[in-house]
Formats: structure tokens, C-alpha cells, sequence
């Protein structure tokens, strides 16, 4: 057999999930779980290893995202409210993604109220994230995952009733099952107030 041709064969050949993983530019696990999706992954017998063609895989790569953009169309002919969404997805860069998720956050406020114009404060927050992510070459589904984050900001008062969030900056962690996010995040708005004033 020709050298060259060996060669090839031995480029072409990934002999572990790391090497799959690492091919596929994601985590193990997740690499593990497309096999689910029909990656293609070769076991050896009476072993727990495993070895993938990279020829094989980008041509599994391919099907996939031929899959996804057949079910992109028929999603955006079927809910025109959601055209929007498969136009975003069509227009980004292979490897992108294209999602929506939620996070829901509750924990204690603490606000200084020295200054009766001026309120800055600050919190901590525990509780869920979920989400669904589409890419071009396949589609996953987060479970919930556990968020946290902490932040604080400025209020200025503008009437009795009615205040000013200058700024709003805080820090979020969002933990899945395949994957971890860290984000921040600035936002800013108004907030009313009820109630009289406690007096001091």
C-alpha cells in the first residue's frame, strides 16, 4: 500500500471522544450525546473505546444542515410570526446560533436610603434559566438549568411615586446540563413606588 495513502487514512481516522469532541468544537458530553442524533461513531468490541472518519462526520454535518434548513422553511411557511427568526438563522456564519431563553431570578434587595432623592442598591439572585438553542448543523434543547447573579444600581426619584433607574449593571451565571454561560448585563428604566415613606 502506498505511504501517502496510509497517511491519509490515519489523518482521516479520530480514535477517542476527545479527538471527536475536539473535531466537532464542542464539550464530550454533548459530542456523546449527538451520538444520539445519529453522529457517526464506531465502537470496538468488548471495549468502551470508540473511533469517527472525519470524512464521515462532515458528511453527517452536512445532512444536518441540510435537515435544519428544510425544517427552518417549513417552520417560517407554517408561523409567519416567526419569520424573523428563521431569517436570522439563515444569515449567520457557520457555527453560529440562534436561540431564545428565559430566566427567571428572585433574592433580597438592599437599597440605601440616606439621601432622599438618591437611592443606590444592590442584590443577589438565585433561580432557573431555560432555553432552546437552534445551530445550523443541529438542533438541542436545554433543560433548566440553575442561574445566579448579583448587580446593583443607581435610583434617582423623580416624583412620589415614580423613579428613575439610572443604571443597572449585573453579573449572570447560567448553569446547564452541557454547558455553563456567564454573562453581564446593563439595563436601565423607571420604577414605581407605593406606600407612604417610613418615618424615621
Amino acid at each position: 500500500m502506498d505511504t501517502r495513502q496510509v497517511n491519509r487514512q490515519n489523518d482521516d481516522l479520530l480514535v477517542s471522544w476527545k479527538d471527536i469532541a475536539a473535531y466537532l468544537k464542542c464539550s464530550v458530553r454533548k459530542a456523546q450525546r449527538l451520538e444520539g442524533q445519529e453522529l457517526p461513531v464506531n465502537r470496538i468490541t468488548g471495549t468502551k473505546s470508540v473511533w469517527a472518519s472525519k470524512s464521515q462526520i462532515d458528511r453527517w454535518l452536512a445532512s444536518q444542515a441540510e435537515r435544519a434548513k428544510c425544517h427552518q422553511t417549513q417552520f417560517a411557511t407554517s408561523n409567519i410570526a416567526k419569520l424573523a427568526d428563521a431569517d436570522i438563522a439563515c444569515c449567520q456564519k457557520p457555527g453560529s446560533g440562534n436561540g431564545h431563553q428565559y430566566t427567571i431570578l428572585f433574592g433580597p434587595h438592599f437599597a440605601y436610603r440616606g439621601n432622599a432623592r438618591v437611592h443606590p442598591f444592590a442584590h443577589v439572585l438565585v433561580g432557573l434559566a431555560h432555553g432552546r438553542q437552534a445551530a445550523p448543523y443541529f438542533h438541542t434543547t436545554w433543560r433548566p438549568g440553575f442561574a445566579a447573579g448579583f448587580g446593583g444600581g443607581l435610583d434617582v426619584k423623580a416624583t412620589r411615586f415614580l423613579w428613575v433607574r439610572a443604571i443597572q449593571a449585573d453579573y449572570l451565571r447560567e448553569s446547564f446540563r452541557d454547558d455553563v454561560q456567564k454573562n453581564g448585563r446593563l439595563s436601565f428604566g423607571i420604577v414605581f413606588r407605593f406606600g407612604k415613606p417610613v418615618s424615621r
